[in-house]
């Protein structure tokens, strides 16, 4: 008999243990709802689950391709990328090449994607990153709530930096997710 109270005391502790974890993950969830609005919550949450629930070849997709393929979810997304081409070192016939590539590409994601893709999804992101380091952005909302984007081109080394870019890709997901939170207000 006293074993099977300590056996209860035990695993009352542990069930209010993981009530404590649970209260803690929902007290966290509650703040972002609030910090972010729920429109920008839900939209995180659609991302995780299309992300758990997408085929194996897009999940294998290198080189930065599958955060790029995704971006094009969004239209205003696919504006700053499609933007980004714009500004590339590329004839205006590569311009066209690529920009109807990665267009095509976006209208098939994330069902239609093939092993074929890749390549130029890798390269696309590669570009991207090259450009991120020719060009450096500052987006932010103003007092307004319009979205600002500063865009300040460098044409040297500015002393004291080193060469490292952070992840282009992952940034301009991070803009694109803001743009489409900030929209559907």
């Amino acid at each position: 008999m006293l074993v099977m109270c300590l056996t209860s005391s035990a695993s009352a502790a542990v069930s209010e243990n993981e009530t404590f974890v649970e209260d803690a993950a929902q007290l966290r969830l509650e703040e972002t709802r609030e910090k972010l609005g729920e429109d920008a919550v839900q939209e995180m949450e659609d991302y995780l689950e299309l992300q758990k629930n997408l085929p194996a070849v897009v999940r294998a997709m290198p080189g930065g391709g599958s955060a790029l393929a995704y971006a094009g979810t969004n239209n205003d997304s696919r504006v700053v990328y499609l933007n980004y081409i714009d500004g590339m070192d590329l004839s205006d016939e590569e311009k066209v090449e690529y920009k109807n590539k990665l267009i095509d590409v976006w209208d098939r994601y994330p069902d239609d994607i093939k092993v074929t893709d890749y390549a130029f999804m890798a390269k696309m992101a590669g570009l991207m990153e090259e450009e991120a380091k020719n060009v450096r952005d500052e987006a932010h909302f103003d007092e307004d709530g319009n979205l600002v984007i500063i865009v300040n081109e460098t044409t040297q080394e500015e002393p004291g930096t080193n060469k490292q870019t952070p992840g282009f890709t992952s940034i301009m997901l991070i803009i694109g997710l803001l743009l489409s939170a900030r929209s559907r207000k």
